[in-house]
């Protein structure tokens, strides 16, 4: 055997012991974040639709962190900050210029402003609006028909008979 069983845990709670050092580091995690949204909210006091975050940040001696993104999608990852659905809504809300207040995620606490913004270009969408369609029902169909097919090979009752046929 190239595998052995080498123990088999019972099913049930895992004991405190084992999860203090994993409830501990979230717990941390979590009032870490608290704090960074409470240090922003006294930030935001000092900034406005005006401020360079870039040059606060310069200008001051607070530990920040300052930066550009590139574009992204609503549903994407955001460059340089991840998955962030919290700023990502903001980012698709405000106005241009408009700076959000702190918004809370897993990375830390940020301040967004919406440099640009590219507004949806209904001719591009028109001429590739087939093409779309065309791809979603194909991908449809797909599943329905893997879906149809994986049933229907669960359901079959199949007697296999070749050994009559091809015996050595």
């Amino acid at each position: 055997a190239l595998l052995e069983v080498a123990e088999i845990t019972p099913e049930g709670y895992r004991p405190l012991e084992e999860l203090k050092a994993t409830i501990k580091n979230q717990l941390e995690a979590k009032n870490r974040r608290e704090m960074t949204l409470e240090y922003a909210k006294g930030i935001a006091g000092q900034l406005n639709n005006g401020t360079d975050l870039i040059q606060f940040k310069d200008n001051s001696d607070l530990p920040l962190v300052a930066d550009t993104t590139g574009w992204f999608a609503r549903q994407a990852s955001i460059p340089k900050v991840g998955r962030a659905p919290s700023v990502a809504a903001s980012a698709f809300q405000l106005a241009k210029g408009e700076l959000s207040q702190p918004l809370l995620t897993d990375r830390g606490t940020f301040f967004i402003r919406v440099r640009d913004r590219q507004e949806f270009d209904e001719a591009a969408y028109a001429a590739q609006r087939d093409g779309i369609r065309n791809r979603l029902l194909q991908q449809k169909r797909r599943g329905v028909f893997t879906t149809w097919y994986e049933n229907l090979k669960e359901e079959a009752d199949i007697k296999d008979y070749r050994y009559k046929f091809f015996t050595i």
